[in-house]
């Protein structure tokens, strides 16, 4: 056995080790905090008449068992979806035998999330796309910024280039990725 694989062999080793002693620390916790919930504190009362009574029994009972609280049945508040709202874009690098380079940035004016930005390299007449790139986001938190940067190259989009003819960058969100 070459020395890589006794390394490989050993290193596979430490990490399984911190694996284990993790999953280890993890159920302890987890036992910890269940025990501390699986007793429910009963509080133990007993009524005085005017006349005493022997206790029939030397440990107090309570009286009854006290019902537990009932909530009113909620509806759950549903979660806003993100909604990315285009900021700016521009061009990167674009040229022949190499393809072209777009950005964008966006606005999260929704919830938590992220979403897929497409970028349609249009012709000079606006009339249809040359090419396209997708790409998703980051995540955003709502009023957060991101940009997406994506990179075309496809045989459409260096045939376009080769007339010298002028493009149109047209980005689009879709806020259901």
């Amino acid at each position: 056995m070459d020395n890589d694989a006794r390394k490989f062999i050993a290193s596979v080793g430490a990490v399984a080790s911190v694996v284990t002693i993790l999953v280890g620390v993890k159920t302890l916790l987890a036992s910890s905090e269940e025990e501390k919930t699986a007793r429910p504190q009963v509080p133990v009362t007993r009524e005085m008449s005017s006349t005493p009574e022997p206790p029939s029994d030397p440990i107090l009972e309570p009286e009854s068992t006290p019902e537990p609280e009932s909530t009113p049945e909620s509806t759950p508040t549903p979660t806003p979806r993100p909604d990315f709202v285009l900021v700016s874009q521009e061009w990167g690098r674009c040229g022949m035998n190499y393809g072209c380079d777009v950005s964008a940035s966006f606005r999260n004016d929704g919830g938590f999330g992220n979403t897929v930005a497409t970028f349609y390299l249009l012709s000079d007449d606006k009339s249809g796309y040359v090419t396209k790139c997708s790409v998703a986001t980051p995540h955003a938190d709502e009023g957060d910024s991101v940009t997406a940067r994506c990179h075309a190259d496809d045989q459409n989009l260096e045939n376009y280039l080769r007339t010298g003819r002028y493009m149109h960058l047209d980005t689009r969100v879709s806020n259901n990725p």
